[in-house]
């Protein structure tokens, strides 16, 4: 009797469920029958947690820039594919870094008679006075 008085006031209760106001009220109804309840997700399922994983970066890209000096088999490029291609005094790894030859100073180059995009790297080789041997 008491929620059949409440429902027809239209009063609204502040709970996590809320009222079915348009339910047909009778009177064999129970309290249950006219709440709509809202079930959340307390753990995260398989297709959502596939999304999760990540990896750290590479730390892919220049680590000797145009008129640097280099040692002997020091990285100038580390990159996946030839972006960079090997020049004088440069040889490449398996995993296609760019290594100094010799000791001597870094040369980005292009050649316009074959192909304007690739870039060539070069070590004009020099001796270099004032480094630290280890």
């Amino acid at each position: 009797m008491l929620l059949k008085q409440f429902l027809n006031k239209n009063i609204s209760l502040s709970l996590t469920a809320k009222i079915n106001l348009k339910a047909p009220i009778s009177s064999t109804c129970n309290l249950f029958n006219n709440f709509q309840f809202f079930n959340f997700a307390t753990k995260m399922r398989q297709g959502v947690t596939k999304n999760k994983k990540d990896s750290a970066g590479r730390r892919l890209g220049l680590k000797k820039f145009g008129g640097e000096e280099v040692r002997e088999s020091q990285i100038i490029v580390r990159q996946r594919g030839f972006k960079y291609k090997a020049g004088e005094n440069v040889h490449f790894g398996k995993d296609q870094t760019l290594h100094s030859s010799k000791e001597g100073i870094v040369k980005y180059t292009r050649d316009p008679t074959v192909n304007y995009r690739r870039v060539f790297v070069n070590v004009i080789e020099q001796e270099i006075p004032n480094r630290k041997v280890k």
